[in-house]
C-alpha cells in the first residue's frame, strides 16, 4: 500500500512557475549519454561526492551542515561547467536558453519559451524552484509535446517534458516543494476569504 501512495505523490503537479535555463542536446551528446548508459550518471557522481565529502567531516563533529555542503558541491559543479565551456571550440558551444517553468511534477514539467523544439529531443535544464531556501535542479528531460503559448505579440511554445534519471533525492525536492507551494497558496486564499468577510 505504501509504495502507492508514494507513486501517487509524483503526479501531484505544482501550480506555480520558476525560473528555468536549458538547451537541446545534439544528437552526438545523446549518443554519448546513451552509451554511457551503463555507467554513473552526473547525478549519481554528485550524491557521491556529497556522501564521500560528508563521511570526511564526520569526525570532525559535524561542523558543516548537508545543506551548505550541497551547495557548495553545486557550485563546483557549476565551475566545471564554466571551465567545459571556456576549453570547448566555439562551434561546440550552444547557448543556454531561458525559460518559465510551469506545472512541474516528480514526472515531468512544462516549460514556457520562445524557442522551437520537436518531441522526442534531449533536454538538460537547470531548475531553480527556490531562492530561499536554494533548491536548484538539474535535470535531464526528453520532449514530449509542444504547444503554442499566447504571450503577446511573441510567438511561444509551450514545451511538455518527461524527466530522464531523475533521482530519489531530488524527486523528493520536487514533491516537498509542490507542497509547500500548495499549502502557501491555501493559506493566501483562507487570508483573502477573512479579509472580504470582515469587509462585507
Amino acid at each position: 500500500m505504501i509504495p502507492k501512495v508514494k507513486e501517487r505523490r509524483s503526479y501531484v503537479r505544482g501550480d506555480f512557475s520558476y525560473g528555468v535555463k536549458f538547451r537541446v542536446l545534439s544528437q552526438d551528446e545523446c549518443r554519448l549519454r546513451e552509451m554511457a548508459g551503463n555507467k554513473m550518471s552526473f547525478f549519481e557522481q554528485k550524491e557521491l561526492k556529497i556522501a564521500s565529502i560528508m563521511d570526511d567531516i564526520s569526525d570532525s563533529s559535524n561542523l558543516m551542515p548537508k545543506g551548505l555542503i550541497e551547495f557548495l558541491v553545486r557550485i563546483d559543479d557549476k565551475l566545471d561547467q564554466i571551465l567545459t565551456l571556456l576549453t570547448e571550440s566555439s562551434e561546440c558551444k550552444e547557448e543556454l536558453k531561458e525559460g518559465l517553468g510551469v506545472d512541474i511534477s516528480a514526472t515531468g514539467m512544462g516549460i514556457i519559451s520562445d524557442l522551437p523544439v520537436v518531441p522526442k529531443q534531449t533536454i538538460k535544464a537547470t531548475i531553480t524552484l527556490s531562492r530561499v531556501p536554494l533548491i536548484s535542479l538539474d535535470v535531464f528531460g526528453e520532449v514530449i509535446q509542444v504547444m503554442p503559448a499566447a504571450k503577446g505579440d511573441k510567438r511561444m511554445y509551450h514545451i511538455g517534458i518527461r524527466f530522464l534519471e531523475l533521482n530519489a533525492n531530488d524527486r523528493e525536492k520536487i514533491i516537498k516543494c509542490v507542497f509547500q507551494n500548495e499549502r502557501a497558496a491555501i493559506r493566501e486564499r483562507k487570508r483573502q476569504e477573512d479579509v472580504d468577510n470582515e469587509s462585507g
